[in-house]
């Protein structure tokens, strides 16, 4: 009788439980997706995941502790759609049909300003067959690193002063940095592969935090306007589930490379496997296809690189 009586007040602490979790979960989920008042709430996009797994464990307790069987329903339909909002990276890009294609390797990495992994880095480039074309950077500061990097890569533009760089091992046909307000510069390269025009961008966004600082894509999309073969590497430090990047792909007329694989996470604290997100990017325009993604190994940062062999057509692509 009074292991069945402790069995019971165990289950009513369940069921309120439930009832506090998915009240709170509810609200939290309202103020991302539905009603995101600034730059605190749009933080909340980036975790549709924990998210997921929170709604999951919510509907195993409600099972566990016999809830009411509308919360029992309402966190298990909560957890697969989150779950589903969570994969829709994995949904392929669109295929279209390239005239004539050209192959092009790219690469992107956040190097920390530090420069044991920029040789880390190196080390790791030497191994790919093909090398790549272009390699985009983030946090890259010191002059040493900077003249390590040219000897390999001796043309681009590399920004000392905000460690952003896009270095090329064949020179560009134009190359211009620009200026953003209260913001890093984009780079942008004119390149032409076997005979065929594509534009190199690279970028890293601030991270949007505190008042004012929401995510300044802008002058990218303006960028874009009016080019046709691109290729953005960046880090945007936004997620493929936040607005601020959904408008960007929007308005860019945009395409992930990542697209047809889970959303891996690029970047992740050190000594952390728990948190980690997916804020670094290959994304591309016009007529390029993606022939391979992955994510390369650890170079000692808490980001993980970038590769993409890329395809590059002759003229316009199209969609079938």
């Amino acid at each position: 009788m009074q292991h069945s009586a402790s069995d019971g007040a165990a289950r009513r602490t369940g069921r309120g439980l439930v009832r506090f979790g998915l009240t709170a979960l509810l609200g939290v989920l309202l103020l991302a997706y539905v009603l995101p008042t600034g730059w605190l709430t749009a933080l909340l996009q980036h975790f549709p995941a924990y998210y997921a797994w929170a709604a999951l464990g919510l509907a195993v307790l409600a099972r566990w502790s016999r809830s009411a069987t509308v919360l029992q329903g309402g966190c298990a339909f909560l957890a697969v759609g989150l779950f589903a909002f969570w994969a829709t990276p994995r949904l392929p890009a669109a295929a279209q049909t390239l005239h004539d294609p050209a192959s092009m390797r790219v690469v992107w990495a956040n190097l920390q300003h530090d420069p044991r992994k920029v040789e880390s880095f190196l080390d790791w480039l030497e191994t790919l067959d093909p090398l790549p074309l272009a390699i985009g950077l983030a946090e890259v500061h010191d002059e040493a690193s900077v003249i390590a990097l040219r000897e390999r890569y001796p043309h681009g533009l590399a920004d000392r002063a905000t460690g952003v760089a896009l270095l090329t091992r064949e020179e560009p046909k134009a190359m211009q940095s620009v200026w953003v307000q209260n913001g890093r510069p984009i780079l942008h390269l004119e390149m032409s592969v076997a005979g065929r025009r594509v534009d190199l961008v690279a970028a890293h966004a601030l991270v949007p935090v505190g008042a004012g600082a929401q995510p300044a894509l802008t002058p990218l999309v303006e960028l874009l306007d009016g080019l046709d073969a691109a290729v953005v590497l960046a880090d945007l430090n936004q997620t493929p589930w936040s607005t601020a990047y959904r408008h960007l792909i929007r308005d860019a007329r945009l395409q992930d490379a990542r697209r047809g694989q889970w959303p891996r996470k690029t970047w992740r604290p050190r000594r952390s496997w728990l948190v980690g997100l997916p804020i670094d990017h290959v994304l591309y325009r016009g007529a390029v296809q993606v022939e391979q993604f992955r994510l390369g190994p650890d170079v000692g940062s808490d980001h993980l690189p970038l590769l993409a062999d890329l395809a590059l057509g002759s003229g316009e692509a199209s969609d079938h």
